[in-house]
């Protein structure tokens, strides 16, 4: 039977977006799929562009950074929430992909739009 690439990586997106804040790491992701790694991450890669890993980290700063904005969350917690190890793992894949850091974004609230990644699941009709 052939599975429809589109429907299937789109259901992967919907997943690793209701699970943001979880372990996610490509193993978890495979054996959610039911498919090898190497087939999701190929599959993926052809269909999104990018790997599952860069996907998922840019989603979490994505959301991490609407966090900043509209709460008064600890930078601490916040890292936390999405998944990041420590502050300093946190900050420095945040200034990587925002250009700023977390406390520089919460102080002056602004946040350049071209550098985010928005969710990328598109609900079926």
């Amino acid at each position: 039977m052939a599975i429809n690439k589109n429907a299937f990586v789109n259901d992967m997106i919907l997943w690793i977006e209701n699970n943001l804040g979880e372990r996610l790491d490509i193993n978890t992701i495979a054996k959610k799929s039911g498919y090898s790694r190497y087939h999701i991450q190929r599959m993926f890669k052809l269909q999104i562009g990018i790997t599952i890993a860069q996907y998922v980290r840019s989603r979490r700063i994505t959301e991490a950074a609407f966090a900043l904005r509209m709460s008064d969350k600890r930078i601490m917690d916040i890292a936390l929430d999405f998944g990041f190890e420590s502050q300093q793992v946190f900050t420095r894949i945040f200034k990587k992909q925002l250009a700023t850091t977390p406390g520089e974004l919460r102080k002056n609230k602004q946040l350049n739009h071209h550098k985010l990644r928005y969710s990328l699941y598109i609900p079926e009709r």
